[in-house]
């Protein structure tokens, strides 16, 4: 039996819940004496919302396996179903890239710099996803650029500078 959307659903919740955890130690924000959301809201709101995902897709999960055993036990095995759990090594080599590039991603900004970290990396995950290299690079670009107006210009917000680069 393959289980994808019960692992991814399962992991999913885990981690949202380490985070509300985490943020529970979050300092609060007191202003004339009335508590307002701080630091902690966003995280949790966010995490609460992907339990809502993971919660729904282990229902999902759940629902495909009973189902999957049914259609074996009549002997319709339907390959389209069967397809859609099975976990392909492409799959597994994409969420590999993804983890590693957010693993490493902060310290390699802080050695070319953000402007330049995010292209690169924006350019390493479209290729793995199989966007052509020169798609990739356009994209990149426009996203980056993008980005940077509106962080950089419209909300003032300056981006980490690299060691190697500073731009």
């Amino acid at each position: 039996m393959n289980y994808k959307n019960i692992v991814y659903g399962s992991i999913l919740s885990l981690l949202s819940i380490i985070v509300i955890l985490i943020s529970l130690e979050f300092p609060s924000y007191v202003v004339r004496g009335q508590e307002l959301p701080g630091p902690s809201f966003f995280p949790q709101v966010i995490s609460i919302f992907l339990i809502v995902i993971g919660i729904y897709e282990i229902i999902v999960g759940i629902l495909r396996t009973f189902k999957l055993k049914k259609l074996n036990e009549e002997g319709l095995k339907k390959e389209e179903e069967v397809r859609k759990t099975v976990v392909t090594k492409k799959g597994l080599f994409n969420i590999t890239v993804v983890i590693a590039g957010i693993i490493l991603f902060v310290p390699f900004i802080n050695l070319v710099g953000f402007k330049l970290g995010l292209f690169i990396f924006s350019t390493i995950l479209m290729t793995t996803f199989g966007v052509r290299l020169l798609r990739a690079l356009i994209y990149s670009g426009i996203v980056t650029v993008i980005i940077i107006l509106i962080f950089e210009y419209l909300f003032k917000i300056p981006f980490p500078e690299g060691i190697l680069f500073s731009f």
